[in-house]
């Protein structure tokens, strides 16, 4: 599909047969100014229920052969600001009465924060409020962008002082729309002829080579009545406590598989089984409230939002969340040290390893700090603080600087988190942590082998 803005032309039908795409529908042009067009190959997509203005057209998109339609909205906003709280109007009406996914992208002749332009005069706060109130009341998420951070320029490149850049044009999903292409790029191409930057949106996402899956504990597993008792076979052993961690990973992966199973799948066939009977069952009522909690502690963990406490029901911002996070974390480019675009998985892949490889083995010079010269008196410690340092350490003084840690943080090496030892080891991992932080304060360096954080 190819969306055009601004043709300044009446007639497309022409265009689109050059360009190869059998299907179009138009906004005309009035004069020199306006004019937009959507065209399409009829054998790829299926637009139906068409709705146009002079700031936009709206279409029911279907992609063939799939059976599901979802709105998009090509836009282009009137720079006159009267005709921009129109077009944000219409766009909350369409929220109020359209409940499906939903995308819409294109020139919107404004911007939402300060750094989305560059010279010129300083932004309307009044216009950037406005448009930011019209995308929450919408719910729309940014979709964010690959390539050059300003979309158009007015190019006055030959006088610095009236050169502007400014982001205009951007793409946005709703939380639907971005379950249904959890993958969607935008990428901003260079621009050539034209004063805005072309922008390319690709639904289906880049194929990322993933590597061998990492063992990540989950504090779902909580819930479960047989959980402890796991935990207490690998812990409650003679053996160091490293090799306590290994034997959990191996426990804890098989257990989940064969006993804890797919918390997804559980929730649609306990869905189904309330459907089928009429008298809800207490037992089953209870499974499937279980199931709700799971559930919400497997997006609030991934969604890594700490501000929400925990029991409330916020499944769908964890989703989103979590779904606007894995795409952000996601790298499609690079640049190098000679400012050349790096694309594809394993290119990526092998200019980290590179990078990283030659930061970590050049012969680094070492060198000393001189002496200062007649720089006065050294202030040391105090008697009360050099003892309160040289003291023994306390049990209490490790579970005090662990509980400090917020529980569901990144997790360490072994991909355990803080929260599995405050619930389920305790001080028994605070015992066998003790002799290695006892002998890193002793040596004053860190160990060979370090106990991993999350261990402790």
């Amino acid at each position: 599909m190819l969306i055009l803005l601004e043709t300044k032309i009446k007639e497309h039908k022409s265009l689109s047969d050059a360009l190869g795409l059998d299907t179009h529908v138009q906004v005309s042009a009035i004069g020199f100014s306006g004019g937009i067009a959507v065209m399409w190959k009829q054998d790829v997509l299926q637009l139906d229920n068409f709705s146009s203005s002079a700031q936009g057209i709206h279409v029911m998109v279907k992609v063939r052969p799939d059976h599901r339609s979802w709105l998009f909205l090509a836009i282009y906003a009137s720079p006159d600001y009267h005709m921009h709280t129109q077009l944000w109007d219409e766009l909350c009406d369409i929220s109020n009465r359209y409940s499906g996914e939903w995308f819409m992208g294109g020139d919107f002749n404004d911007i939402l924060e300060a750094k989305d332009k560059l010279g010129g005069t300083p932004i309307n706060y009044n216009r950037v409020n406005a448009f930011r109130q019209c995308l929450n009341n919408c719910s729309m998420i940014n979709l964010g962008f690959k390539g050059n951070k300003y979309t158009w320029t007015n190019k006055h490149h030959r006088n610095r002082r009236q050169l502007i850049f400014e982001r205009l044009d951007r793409c946005l999903a709703n939380n639907l729309g971005i379950t249904y292409y959890p993958e969607t790029t935008v990428t901003y191409l260079p621009r050539t002829k034209s004063d805005h930057s072309p922008m390319l949106v690709n639904f289906s996402g880049n194929k990322h080579h993933t590597q061998g899956k990492t063992f990540r504990f989950e504090p779902m597993w909580c819930t479960h009545h047989s959980f402890k008792n796991l935990v207490n076979s690998c812990f409650n052993t003679d053996q160091c406590l490293l090799k306590a961690i290994e034997f959990f990973q191996v426990k804890a992966t098989h257990w989940n598989s064969t006993i804890f199973g797919n918390i997804f799948h559980k929730h649609k066939r306990v869905l189904a089984r309330l459907d089928g009977i009429q008298n809800f069952k207490q037992e089953l009522l209870s499974e499937y409230n279980s199931l709700l909690l799971c559930e919400e502690n497997i997006w609030k963990m991934k969604s890594r939002i700490s501000w929400i406490r925990e029991g409330d029901t916020n499944t769908k911002i964890f989703h989103a969340s979590t779904l606007n996070r894995k795409r952000r974390n996601k790298i499609y480019s690079l640049n190098d040290e000679a400012d050349n675009s790096i694309q594809g998985s394993e290119e990526i892949t092998n200019h980290f390893f590179n990078f990283f490889t030659t930061l970590y083995t050049l012969n680094h010079i070492i060198s000393k700090r001189p002496k200062p010269h007649n720089s006065g008196p050294v202030h040391g410690l105090s008697v009360e603080a050099s003892s309160l340092l040289a003291s023994p350490l306390r049990d209490s003084e490790i579970l005090s600087a662990l509980k400090s840690f917020h529980s569901l943080k990144a997790p360490g090496p072994d991909g355990i988190h803080l929260f599995v030892s405050f619930r389920n080891f305790g001080i028994y991992s605070v015992k066998k942590s003790k002799p290695s932080v006892v002998k890193l304060f002793k040596k004053k360096r860190s160990p060979k082998n370090p106990t991993p954080p999350s261990s402790v």
